[in-house]
């Protein structure tokens, strides 16, 4: 990296940010000054007036008391300790790009040593066969047009065996070869491949626009940052929708974008579908990522045996 003097950290961030957007990273440069602006605002509240206005926070502000500090606010506004997390690994990344560009004294303590960076399990939801066909069985013209293309696209995630939301968004026709979609997968650039079967190829003939992407998410013609833009757009929207939607079909709950890659896995791996299937259709770079991600989605047999126990203890306290 360019030697640089600036210490200010929202301006030396934004050097960062500016330097990202050009090679087209808008996702990592939006983490970037996401987890700064909250910084700097926890840093406005922990010291007011000026010396807290973003314009006079250096980058020394990142030391081991404030990240410390910082946790516990975010953690006491009710963020998920994964988002918490989060936000240190980004503000790691910037701390160390400052060090390397010698904006940090040499010998300085690393702020985030002993901070948590990693990411606890958690229980993600998949739900059941009878869930999807009640999703299905939805009519389609008593929903809004923007939450039938919600469903529509949640059934394509389920039916393209769980693609996941940002690989939708950017599906173009040059993706279709026959009977076939080929797309290389954004998160891990591998390459990936799926059958039109009767149900995806029903989805995408009624939510055919007639524009460059299969479905219209992303205006053709667009900038990379304009894409981008209308990408995070439409996945906070589907996301919306897809909460109504779990309330209406049938009270499934609470489903997100994830639910029917989660599902699909799920469903999968109960009939008995080997652990090296599910991971080259979910496009995981090693079966251990994909048994790692089986055993966090389905906790049902624990269920089942914690139910058993119960029983046992209810038994015994019938027979008294």
């Amino acid at each position: 990296m360019k030697k640089m003097k600036e210490k200010n950290l929202a301006r030396f961030t934004q050097t960062l940010v500016d330097a990202l957007q050009a090679e087209n990273r808008f996702s990592t440069a939006a983490h970037y000054s996401s987890a700064v602006r909250n910084y700097l605002l926890f840093i406005g509240q922990k010291s007011p007036g000026a010396a807290g206005r973003a314009e006079n926070v250096g980058i020394d502000a990142l030391s081991q008391d404030n990240i410390a500090a910082f946790n516990r606010y975010l953690l006491n506004k009710g963020l998920a300790p994964n988002t918490v997390s989060f936000y240190n690994r980004v503000l790691r990344a910037i701390w160390n790009k400052a060090v390397r560009a010698a904006l940090v004294p040499r010998g300085a303590a690393n702020p985030f040593e002993g901070v948590y960076t990693g990411n606890w399990r958690t229980c993600k939801r998949a739900i059941a066969p009878e869930a999807i066909q009640d999703l299905s069985a939805l009519d389609a013209a008593g929903l809004q047009p923007q939450m039938s293309a919600a469903r529509d696209i949640f059934l394509f995630s389920f039916y393209t065996m769980g693609m996941s939301f940002v690989d939708i968004a950017h599906l173009r026709r040059t993706n279709l070869d026959g009977d076939t979609i080929r797309y290389t997968r954004r998160k891990t650039g591998q390459q990936m491949c799926v059958k039109i079967i009767p149900e995806i190829r029903s989805l995408l003939d009624r939510n055919d626009t007639g524009g460059e992407y299969l479905f219209p998410l992303i205006r053709s013609g667009s900038t990379p940052g304009q894409a981008y833009a209308q990408y995070a757009s439409a996945l906070t929207g589907y996301n919306r929708h897809l909460k109504k939607l779990g309330e209406m079909a049938g009270g499934i709950g609470r489903i997100s974008s994830y639910t029917a890659r989660h599902s699909w896995a799920t469903i999968a791996r109960d009939r008995d579908i080997p652990v090296a299937v599910i991971s080259q259709a979910l496009g995981h770079t090693s079966e251990k990522t994909t048994r790692t991600y089986l055993a966090d989605i389905d906790f049902r047999e624990l269920d089942k045996a914690n139910r058993l126990v119960a029983a046992e203890i209810s038994a015994c306290s019938d027979s008294l």
